[in-house]
C-alpha cells in the first residue's frame, strides 16, 4: 500500500466518488469533449473498481447516465456502493417517488441501492410527502440511505428545524465555496454522511481568465489567486482543488466528474501531493468567493 507521508492512498481513494454526470450528460464549463462514450466508460469504472474506489454518483436526471451505468453493473454486480437520485418534479402525486425509484433500479439493472436522495430542495417544500415516501422506501430496504442534494445553507436549516431523519446530504464543497464548512460538525453530529460536489467549480477552476465568461467577472480574481498559489508552491490546480476538499475531517465522499480515464488516472496521482497541500490550506483564503450568483451553476 502506497502510504502519503502518514496517510494511506486507499483511504483517500476510498473517499472518492466517481460522479456519473458525463456519463450521460454534456457537462461542464470547460468540456469540450461532450458526453463519454460508452467504451470509454467502462475503461473508467474498471480502473476506478482497481484503484479502491467504491461509490458511485448518479441521478435519473443525468440523461443516460443510469442505463450506462446498468450496462456496466449487470457484469460487476455489487462492486460499487450506488447513489440516485429523484429527478426534479414539475407535479406530484402519491406514489411517484415510489414509481421514480423503481425507473432507476430498473435502469440500473440492480434490485436495491445504497442512497437515494431528493435532488430539488424545492420540489420537497411543495410536497412534504415525498419525504414520506423516501422513508417508506428505507423502511422497505429498497434503499439504505436517505437524503438530500443541496444548494444552500438555507436548505440545511430547514432539515435541521424539521428534524427530518436524514442520513446523507450532497452539497457544493470547494476552495472557492465554504458555505457549508461550518455546517459539517453539526452534521456529523447526527451521523450524517456528508457528499461533496462541485469541487472544481463545475470546471471554471481550470478555465484561462481570458476566456471566463463576462457574467462570471467577478471569479477572475480568485482564479487568478489560485494560480498564484499553484505556480509558487508548484502544485497543480487540481491537486490542489481534491486535495483541499479532502483535507477536511468531516467529508465522508468527494465526488469527482470524469471525462476519460486520463483525468481519473490525473485525479489518483495528485492524492501524493496531500501533504504538500496541508502546508498552503492557509493561503487558500484568499481565493474564496460569496457570490452566490458565481457559486451556483444553475444560475450562469
Amino acid at each position: 500500500m502506497r502510504r502519503i507521508k502518514g496517510v494511506s492512498s486507499t483511504f483517500l481513494t476510498s473517499r472518492i466518488a466517481l460522479g456519473t454526470v458525463q456519463f450521460g450528460l454534456d457537462y461542464g464549463i470547460a468540456n469540450k469533449a461532450g458526453r463519454v462514450p460508452p467504451r470509454a466508460v467502462k475503461e473508467i469504472l474498471d480502473y476506478a473498481q482497481a484503484a479502491g474506489i467504491k461509490c458511485l454518483d448518479t441521478a435519473a436526471g443525468y440523461g443516460q447516465s443510469e442505463s450506462v451505468l446498468g450496462d456496466y453493473l449487470k457484469g460487476h454486480p455489487k462492486v460499487f456502493r450506488i447513489f440516485s437520485k429523484l429527478p426534479p418534479l414539475e407535479s406530484y402525486k402519491p406514489g411517484d417517488v415510489k414509481g421514480f425509484f423503481q425507473v432507476s433500479i430498473s435502469r440500473l439493472r440492480v434490485d436495491t441501492i445504497d442512497g437515494y436522495l431528493i435532488h430539488n430542495f424545492q420540489n420537497f417544500l411543495k410536497h412534504e410527502a415525498l419525504w414520506e415516501e423516501m422513508v417508506e422506501l428505507k423502511k422497505n430496504k429498497r434503499v439504505e440511505s436517505i437524503g438530500f442534494s443541496l444548494y444552500s445553507p438555507a436548505e440545511l436549516d430547514m432539515i435541521f428545524e424539521k428534524n427530518l431523519p436524514c442520513d446523507t446530504v450532497q452539497v457544493p464543497y470547494s476552495v472557492f465555496d465554504r458555505r457549508f464548512e461550518n455546517w459539517f460538525p453539526r452534521l456529523k453530529q447526527r451521523n450524517i454522511e456528508i457528499f461533496v460536489r462541485s469541487i472544481f467549480l463545475q470546471g471554471l477552476a481550470f478555465l484561462p481568465l481570458e476566456a471566463v465568461p463576462l457574467k462570471l467577472e467577478k471569479a477572475k480574481g480568485p482564479l487568478g489567486a489560485l494560480r498564484r498559489i499553484s505556480q509558487a508552491n508548484a502544485l497543480g490546480i487540481n491537486n490542489i482543488c481534491l486535495n483541499f476538499v479532502l483535507l477536511n475531517p468531516h467529508v465522508d465522499k468527494v465526488v469527482i466528474g470524469i471525462d476519460n480515464l486520463h483525468q481519473l488516472e490525473a485525479d489518483m496521482e495528485d492524492l501524493r501531493t496531500f501533504d504538500q497541500v496541508t502546508g498552503i490550506r492557509n493561503q487558500l483564503d484568499d481565493v474564496i468567493i460569496d457570490d452566490e450568483n458565481i457559486l451556483l451553476p444553475y444560475r450562469w
